[in-house]
């Protein structure tokens, strides 16, 4: 009895120490990678809607009920939160995160502040080329914030 107590122990501690190995858990590079990843892709497709919106206001065949729908979706959306507390987890230069930050914010305020039956068209076809070299920018690159920059020059007038 005392042997067969002893043999269900040992298989019980064997069975716990393979359960709790190390390969099951995440490393801190993998949740750096999957922040990265995370971040990346919101990153991509919110700068895709922005210009979809820009474009569209001016666009003179698209119907104004699209473009505020369109605005809504964005504005609803609040695409700051996933930015924040990805950024926060991803290991940039601080001066980077914070240029990227302060255009979540611009783009936020610009999208609820527009009007889209009072476009500045100037200012739109300058921001355009902007927003399409941002969305493909990589952000682990050091010094690659010079569009950002400037993209953020233009939501602030």
């Amino acid at each position: 009895m005392k042997g067969t107590v002893k043999w269900i122990t040992a298989l019980s501690l064997i069975f716990l120490l393979t359960s709790c190995s190390d390969k099951t858990t995440t490393s801190t590079e993998n949740v750096q990678e999957h922040n990265l990843l995370i971040f990346e892709n919101h990153h991509t497709t919110t700068m895709l809607q922005f210009e979809l919106i820009l474009k569209s206001l001016l666009n003179d065949d698209t119907s104004s009920d699209y473009t505020r729908g369109m605005i809504d979706q964005y504005d609803a959306s609040n695409h700051r939160v996933i930015a924040y507390t990805s950024l926060n987890k991803i290991v940039i230069e601080e001066y980077q995160k914070d240029h990227l930050l302060e255009l979540y914010d611009r783009m936020q305020d610009f999208v609820s502040d527009v009007d889209p039956d009072d476009v500045d068209e100037e200012r739109i076809n300058h921001l355009i080329p902007l927003v399409e070299e941002a969305r493909s920018m990589d952000v682990m690159k050091k010094n690659e914030d010079d569009t950002v920059k400037e993209l953020n020059e233009w939501l602030g007038k």
